[in-house]
């Protein structure tokens, strides 16, 4: 992605301190979180299934979340991107009937305060459901990161909240769109890798005016364009799986750009780097970019 003479802005380098480097390392660490069982993508109908039970399972991230930490110097910013009314976001996809195409229907989003994250690590690591990864990054790639989230804030962009987006353009993302952003431009645009992708043809005849039931009697996906909608997202569920086979005893990596070497980069990686930011939304306020900015603070 191309950052093209976007600067921080004084209100935002007063709020968060100094950017200058301090002896802390900076660092980029991801949280993969993985559902309660595994979601199931075999079939239309075996993700609804498995995304109900694990609904009803659990009463946080049911299906799965991943969210960042970006530690530099003394200060730490932990998020994500989140629904922002989830009771709504049901409501919606059953009385507009949105079918499969909720997977990538803008809902309203937002960005997860610090406190609901903490809250969220706590437990899952409670029940054996988190898994983490450690990216040390230059001054400069967290400044670059900084910057980014500022602008996510300042354009709107986390009032969107729809898979299967490139979160260099701004226009919203989900969880794990969010986070790749980062990954990507910490790991020089080597990731996401293969391992970590959900790539399937969404039946055309289940994307709109349609119902659960309808749903639940498909037992396979569409196979190519003429009969589906081809759909992409990171799977947290896959990443905490990678974690996992690659530290099983701690499920905590220290990751580098020499890590990966031997690991397949998906094609999406090279258009989150290229992809340049040109959200279309209204500006938000100078006390609402504060406001953000604050709540994903730690404290």
């Amino acid at each position: 992605m191309i950052l093209r003479g976007i600067k921080l802005s004084l209100m935002f380098a007063s709020f968060c301190g100094s950017l200058a480097l301090v002896s802390q390392a900076d660092e980029l660490i991801v949280y993969a979180i993985s559902a309660p069982r595994p979601t199931n993508w075999i079939s239309p109908r075996s993700l609804l299934t498995s995304t109900i039970l694990n609904s009803v399972k659990s009463s946080y991230a049911p299906n799965g979340h991943i969210l960042i930490e970006l530690r530099h110097g003394q200060h730490s910013w932990m998020t994500s991107m989140t629904s922002a009314r989830k009771l709504q976001t049901f409501s919606t996809t059953i009385r507009k009937g949105l079918g499969l195409s909720s997977l990538y229907y803008d809902f309203d989003g937002d960005l997860d305060s610090a406190e609901d994250s903490l809250n969220f690590l706590n437990r899952a690591s409670e029940d054996g459901r988190l898994a983490s990864i450690q990216i040390p990054v230059s001054d400069t790639v967290m400044e670059e990161m900084l910057i980014f989230l500022d602008l996510w804030i300042r354009a709107g962009s986390f009032r969107h909240y729809r898979g299967g987006q490139i979160a260099s353009s701004g226009l919203g993302a989900g969880c794990a769109d969010f986070v790749m952003w980062f990954m990507n431009r910490a790991l020089n645009a080597q990731v996401p890798i293969l391992d970590w992708m959900r790539e399937l043809y969404l039946p055309k005849d289940l994307l709109e005016h349609t119902s659960p039931l309808k749903i639940y009697r498909r037992k396979e996906w569409a196979v190519d364009e003429q009969d589906g909608h081809f759909f992409m997202i990171p799977d947290p569920e896959l990443i905490f799986r990678w974690i996992e086979k690659h530290s099983p005893i701690s499920y905590e990596l220290q990751l580098s750009q020499n890590d990966l070497a031997n690991e397949k980069t998906h094609f999406s990686a090279k258009l989150i780097h290229e992809v340049e930011f040109q959200s279309p939304y209204p500006t938000e306020s100078e006390n609402t970019v504060k406001e953000i900015w604050n709540k994903i603070l730690i404290h």
